[in-house]
């Protein structure tokens, strides 16, 4: 019984100290851990890593299932070759991978060419990497495009550019002062439709 209470008493302390409002320390594990990584809250609630794991294992079911649905949606395009490399990223990463590509190029259907040949551009990315004469970027092959056009995305979501609305960026550049106002609402509006499928 003594037992029972210390551990309750330590909860409640716990609670208080770290401003959980409504809630017991088990019912928020990724958001404690997260803002107190140093801590083992499992040392106060022997549920603790239970019901860390089984949040675990949801949010993990609910990524695999929006991989099951993309990865479906997009077969037969050309993108489908490109899905080994897109896993490699974060969810947010590769929803916008998906939701930009397909705005840009239908997945791959109308993508710039050199030659004859692919240039596994299917974000309309325009970098220095063996550009062809309208100024896209022309990649060796799906590993190097997603390398450079997911590696691109991460390091804007890490600066706050976050949402769709936000990413229009990607259209205007610096600014949209000079594209059509409906242009950029089409954007960002066939943007959000894909990336919400798999990042909501």
């Amino acid at each position: 019984m003594a037992k029972i209470t210390l551990i309750i008493f330590t909860g409640l302390f716990f609670s208080v100290c770290f401003g959980i409002k409504n809630s017991s320390l088990a019912e928020a594990p990724s958001r404690l851990n997260e803002k107190y990584p140093k801590i083992d809250f499992g040392k106060f609630d022997p549920l603790w890593r239970i019901k860390k794991r089984a949040l675990e294992n949801v949010q993990e079911k609910k990524e695999n299932l929006a991989k099951e649905k993309r990865n479906e949606l997009v077969t037969g395009y050309p993108i489908e070759e490109m899905l080994p490399y897109i896993d490699k990223y974060g969810p947010q990463v590769a929803s916008f991978l998906i939701a930009i590509a397909k705005k840009e190029s239908d997945w791959g259907q109308y993508s710039p060419k050199k030659g004859e040949e692919d240039c596994f551009n299917y974000w309309g990315y325009r970098g220095t990497e063996n550009q062809t004469s309208s100024g896209y970027s022309c990649f060796d092959n799906p590993k190097q495009a997603i390398d450079i056009v997911g590696g691109r995305i991460q390091r804007l979501l890490e600066n706050k550019i976050d949402t769709p609305e936000k990413m229009i960026l990607w259209k205007c550049g610096s600014t949209c002062s000079r594209q059509d106002s409906s242009d950029v609402k089409n954007w960002i509006a066939n943007v959000r439709l894909y990336y919400e499928k798999w990042n909501s």
